[in-house]
């Protein structure tokens, strides 16, 4: 079935198998133009989701699933019909209501957990740490908790699914530091230690283990761990096992300095390849213009939500601190 054809029919089909628990549907066409409160902050929202940028006019076609009012649904999950239809051409229709049943089952989880957010006992096992670019992501982290380390920020996240690699999670607004009643250093803190228990940091000195992440592969802070950069530094990608957001590894406790044992207790330059990973190079072995103008060339590549950074640091593995182009940012606060 082509695409046109696919769009014709999919709320037909759709309404058939889901209409009985509740869920209504509605379909949105690229250019499609808002008229009632809703549908204008559904557009808007669709299009900084994912073409970056506020718009009255719709980007793409979507489609809507919701409970509750049509215009003031109680949950609604939004569908690329694109995607929708990718999944009909790998398996028919029950491809596709796979992936529908996913992300439903999705919205109810975020449903329990958003509704118990002010129950600090109840969330904070869930509460996770990413690295943002600021300056890409500085409207959606107004009201947010998070600390700013030079360009990039850590942004507290409350996890609502945990799905192997696919984790759903929200930012936390601010206000919830006087309804939890817990300082912010001690919230970011933990969030940083739940953080290194769902997704333990790594080292893939082969494309193929970066690849396949085995997960005793890489275990480069577990005890005993005998790994030296030294003797080969390899490829040296730096993430996480179960993650797409890797690069939150460099600041869980304990990993700077680590690093800077495996490199032979030297200064390093890590470089944020983007949210997913870092690598690591000896100071001493490299030039930092050939780094400079390598993430360059990377961050021109990558999508604006994967970057991270537009600086390279370094490790002063002495007075263990983390060091930008021209200052200090971190001193001692993850060792």
């Amino acid at each position: 079935m082509v695409y046109d054809e696919f769009c014709e029919e999919v709320c037909a089909v759709l309404a058939e198998r889901y209409s009985a628990d509740g869920w209504g549907l509605r379909r949105y066409t690229k250019g499609d133009v808002g008229k009632k409160e809703h549908d204008i902050a559904f557009i808007n929202r669709t299009n900084m989701k994912y073409y970056g940028r506020e718009s009255d006019v719709l980007g793409g076609d979507f489609l809507e699933m919701f409970l509750g009012p049509e215009f003031d649904p109680d949950m609604y999950c939004r569908f690329e019909l694109q995607y929708l239809h990718s999944k009909y051409i790998q398996g028919g229709w029950d491809r596709v209501y796979e992936a529908i049943d996913y992300n439903l089952d999705a919205c109810l989880d975020s449903k329990y957990y958003l509704n118990h957010i002010r129950e600090y006992d109840e969330v904070r096992d869930r509460l996770i740490v990413r690295l943002l670019n600021y300056k890409n992501n500085e409207e959606a982290l107004e009201g947010k908790i998070y600390w700013k380390v030079g360009d990039f920020v850590l942004a507290l996240y409350l996890v609502v699914r945990f799905h192997e690699f696919d984790t759903i999670s929200c930012k936390v607004d601010e206000e919830m530091l006087d309804e939890w009643g817990i300082p912010e250093f001690e919230l970011m803190n933990l969030a940083l230690y739940n953080s290194n228990i769902y997704y333990p940091p790594r080292v893939y000195t082969t494309f193929k283990e970066a690849v396949r992440q085995k997960y005793s592969d890489g275990a480069f802070m577990k005890l005993g761990d005998d790994t030296d950069l030294t003797k080969d530094m390899g490829v040296s990608i730096f993430a996480c096992h179960g993650t797409v957001n890797g690069a939150i590894g460099f600041f869980y406790p304990g990993v700077m300095k680590r690093i800077s044992q495996m490199v032979g207790d030297r200064d390093y330059y890590v470089v944020f390849d983007s949210t997913g990973c870092y690598h690591i190079y000896i100071c001493d072995e490299i030039k930092l213009a050939a780094l400079q103008e390598r993430l360059i060339s990377v961050n021109a590549r990558i999508p604006d939500k994967e970057k991270v950074s537009d600086m390279v640091w370094r490790y002063d593995c002495q007075k263990h601190r983390l060091i930008s182009d021209t200052q200090i940012i971190i001193s001692g606060m993850f060792q």
